[in-house]
Formats: C-alpha cells, structure tokens, sequence
C-alpha cells in the first residue's frame, strides 16, 4: 500500500490523529514544560500553587470527559470536537497576557473542558469509522 491511497482510504483517521497529536503536543509542552516556569517567573508562586494550576487542568479535563462522550453520542462529534479544540486553544493565547494567577488557573480550568470534550469525540468518531471489530486495532 503506497501513502498515497493510505491517505485516500484513511482521511478521517489522518484528520484524528492529527488533531490528537496537535492537542496533546501543545498540552504537553504548555503544563510540563512552560507552566511551572511561568508561574514561578511571572507570578512568583511556588510548588504548590504550581501543583493546583496542574491539577485544576487534570480534574476539569477528567470530569468533562463523560458528559462530552453523552454529548457526542446525543448529538454529534464534530460539533463536540469543535468545542474542545475552541475552547483548549482560546486560553493558550490568552494566558500570556494574563496577570492574575486565579485567572490563570481559571483559563487553565477553560483548557482542561476543552481537552476533556476533545478525546471522547475523537473515540467516537474513530469508532463510527473504523467499527468495533477494528476500534482497539486502530487507536493501539
């Protein structure tokens, strides 16, 4: 199989694993790598608000993910996934410019919905895709 009719008999698939790839890069670099130096540097805050503004991303994420996957069951993916990735990338531009470190944590609240509505809109929509007999197949 050349990449050619991979990317032709594959599109949706393409098209999720870029959107996961992006968001879980951008995620990745913002809370590991540049959150904690920028709260330390601008903010002038220490591990454990560190730790909260990490943790408030993790929890909103986790609590949003199963009333986004009834969401996307009830009405439709795209419009799901549409929202997640507004709402994860709104709050990246705006928090550089931010300078309270309670609207930080909130837009980072903002980032962890939107993270949570991306990921059970993209299972379901490989699901539709690919069907059950090929679902742990394709997202392994």
């Amino acid at each position: 199989m050349n990449l050619q009719s991979l990317i032709s008999n594959h599109r949706t698939f393409l098209i999720f694993l870029a959107t996961i790839v992006l968001m879980e890069i951008a995620h990745g670099v913002e809370l590991i790598a540049l959150f904690p130096l920028y709260l330390h540097d601008q903010f002038h805050e220490g591990a454990d608000v560190i730790g909260v503004t990490l943790s408030s991303y993790l929890i909103a994420d986790i609590v949003t993910r199963t009333p986004a996957g009834w969401a996307a069951d009830r009405w439709a993916r795209k419009p799901v996934l549409l929202i997640g990735i507004a709402l994860s990338a709104m709050p990246i531009l705006l928090m550089p410019r931010v300078e309270s470190q309670t609207l930080f944590i909130f837009l980072n609240v903002v980032n962890g919905i939107g993270a949570g509505c991306i990921w059970p809109a993209i299972y379901a929509g490989v699901a539709d895709a690919y069907g059950r007999e090929r679902y742990g197949l394709v997202l392994g």
